[in-house]
């Protein structure tokens, strides 16, 4: 099922194909001791009955479209061409996320220590947990090298970020729970925790406003003091 449901994340959103790509990685680098040839066949069989999944639910998206407009993959096409595309209005450099996301929600950069947690406890052995990081770091990198930057498009990779974050908190909380003298009250921690998590409501909440030329076009006039004609 987990080939369908992905195939039905790619129909909301066209970047969740990407998806197949990291599970396709967290399958090749599993290690079970079984034998070379036996374990590629094992991995090629998972892969083909998650691919069958994708396909049965996607398939008739792209019948409908090759019947419509007689190109398949037309709107994947148009989409990435919007996305592809750099204009003034939206936003661009290799910071932008960094600045406009994990910056202003503070919560987010506990996918820090979650990274010292995967490397140190070797969680990259865990073939679940290897298919979060690398679900998360698939869209990351993609959005990184897309030209065109909105917060929005975090979305794709939020529910992946959001239990590596959660994992993190967990495992402070128990260990305070177990520690004798802790540095802070395991109530504490839990009122901090939701302290900083509400402390980036106001702007989490906020939806970028549609761009208005008029508006845009006015602010650009006062910037560089245009007194000719604008046309």
């Amino acid at each position: 099922y987990s080939g369908m449901v992905l195939g039905l994340s790619f129909l909301t959103k066209f970047p969740f194909a990407l998806v197949l790509g990291a599970l396709t990685v967290a399958f090749l680098f599993e290690r079970n001791g079984t034998d070379g040839m036996k374990f590629i066949k094992s991995r090629l069989q998972v892969m083909l009955q998650i691919g069958v999944g994708f396909m049965v639910v996607s398939l008739p998206y792209f019948i409908l479209n090759y019947i419509l407009y007689g190109n398949p993959i037309l709107p994947l096409l148009e989409g990435s061409a919007i996305v592809s595309t750099y204009t003034w209005l939206y936003s661009e450099g290799w910071s932008y996320y960094f600045r406009a996301f994990f910056f202003t929600n503070w919560i987010y950069l506990l996918v820090i220590p979650f990274g010292y947690y995967f490397v140190s406890q070797k969680m990259y052995k865990d073939i679940k947990v290897r298919s979060l990081v690398l679900g998360f770091l698939i869209f990351a990198v993609y959005f990184e090298f897309v030209p065109r930057k909105e917060i929005r498009y975090l979305v794709l990779g939020l529910p992946f970020l959001v239990m590596m974050v959660s994992f993190v908190i967990v495992n402070w909380y128990d260990y305070l729970k177990r520690t004798a003298k802790p540095v802070i009250k395991p109530g504490a921690f839990v009122f901090l925790s939701v302290i900083v998590i509400f402390a980036s409501l106001p702007h989490s909440v906020y939806f970028e406003r549609p761009p208005s030329f008029v508006i845009e076009i006015t602010e650009l006039v006062d910037t560089y003091n245009i007194t000719g004609m604008v046309l």
